[in-house]
């Protein structure tokens, strides 16, 4: 009888199957860790157009006659006087800049970074202009994954009341 060597069917049908357990395994894990980063991206990006928000109005109050924004293009040639009382024009001058020089959607290639709102809108930074909260103001908020957020996600991820100086 010839000594054959390899391997019989048996143990490459247990190797193959070992190796689909643990793909699909690594896949799980990998799909939460992506939805845990796009998640915390979109959590930043709200924090950081708060930011800018708050430096745009300190701009106001130190006594410039105006403020600047980038247009879609990146040049900062777009001006909002300080004295405005115009806060749809504001939040629209804030949506180019944000949306062309700040952030990308994470989740949806379709969606903006920010939108502006009346309300709820998921997976991005939602601006209301005609806000309950108050009407010399804009209001900012985030929806982000409810599963991921249950505590936060009915009344959106860091909801800020803004307003300008010379919004009322």
């Amino acid at each position: 009888m010839i000594n054959q060597k390899g391997f019989t069917l048996i143990e490459l049908l247990v190797v193959v199957a070992i190796i689909g357990v643990l793909a699909a395994v690594g896949v799980l894990a990998f799909n939460g860790f992506i939805e845990r980063s796009k998640d915390t991206v979109l959590k930043k990006n709200h924090d950081l157009v708060l930011k800018f928000l708050m430096t745009k109005a300190m701009e106001c109050d130190v006594g410039n006659q105006s403020i600047s924004f980038k247009d879609a293009s990146g040049n900062e040639n777009v001006t909002y006087s300080c004295s405005s009382t115009d806060k749809t024009d504001f939040a629209n001058k804030l949506l180019v800049h944000v949306n062309n020089n700040v952030c990308k959607n994470v989740y949806r290639a379709d969606r903006e970074c920010m939108v502006i709102t009346g309300g709820y809108i998921e997976e991005t930074i939602a601006v209301d202009i005609n806000t309950g909260h108050s009407s010399c103001a804009i209001y900012v908020r985030t929806y982000p994954v409810q599963s991921l957020n249950p505590e936060i996600w009915s009344s959106g991820y860091g909801g800020k009341v803004f307003n300008m100086p010379s919004w009322c």
